[in-house]
Parts: C-alpha cells; sequence; structure tokens
C-alpha cells in the first residue's frame, strides 16, 4: 500500500496489528455509534481488553430502534459499562433509556451512559 503523506501510524504497522492475535480479557464494554435514519449506519461493539469480539452494524435505525437495542445488549449480555456518541443521534437514544428509568439504574451507578458524549479508547 502507497500513501501520498506521512501518517503517524505506519501501514506495516497497522497491517501487523490487524494480524496479531490477542486473547480477549476483562470486563464487557459495548461501544455504540448511532447513525440516524441516512445512508451512514449505526455500529456497535463488544470489547473485552484490548480486543473486539462482537461488531455488527445496522442501517437505518431511528434513535427509539437504538435505544431498544441497547436495552437488549444490557438485558442480553450484562456489559460492565456501555458508551453512546451523544453528539448527534445517540442523544435521543440516551434520553429513552434514561427515561426507562429503574430497568438502567444499576447500569448508570457502573457508567452505563455519560452525561455528554461518551468517549471509549478502543
Amino acid at each position: 500500500m502507497a500513501s501520498n503523506f506521512e501518517s503517524y501510524i505506519t501501514t506495516d504497522l497497522v497491517m501487523r496489528a490487524r494480524k496479531e492475535e490477542i486473547d480477549p480479557h476483562g470486563p464487557l464494554i459495548v461501544g455504540v455509534d448511532p447513525a440516524g435514519k441516512g445512508a451512514d449506519s449505526t455500529a456497535i461493539a463488544w470489547r473485552r481488553g484490548h480486543r473486539i469480539v462482537k461488531a455488527e452494524r445496522r442501517r437505518g435505525l431511528d434513535t427509539m430502534e437504538v435505544a431498544g437495542r441497547v436495552a437488549q445488549i444490557v438485558r442480553k449480555d450484562k456489559p460492565a459499562k456501555i458508551t453512546i456518541d451523544v453528539g448527534g443521534p445517540g442523544i435521543g437514544a440516551y434520553d429513552r433509556l434514561m427515561e426507562q428509568g429503574a430497568q438502567f439504574q444499576q447500569a448508570r451507578r457502573r457508567s452505563l451512559l455519560g452525561a455528554a458524549a461518551a468517549v471509549s479508547r478502543w
């Protein structure tokens, strides 16, 4: 792969990292990047330690559908933490989850969602 600009992380390091096997360890953390109804897709990633153990993309979800999917993940997978990008359409999903209240109170105490844009280093 050739590049016309000098990159902070070189292509060979990226390719080597993609081939490296990393054992999943640590608590389950789920990251959600809601996209809204446009051409973009909502992305959800399940991570343990430095390894993404599962990822999915869904196109065309509205904020209520994203909130429903997150609630489903919380019930089924019981992640230690969920981060949602609330800088755009994610704020609607966040508001809906907080409206559901009691069901998410314990998860909120464990930092389910941030009050501002939640950023997790993946």
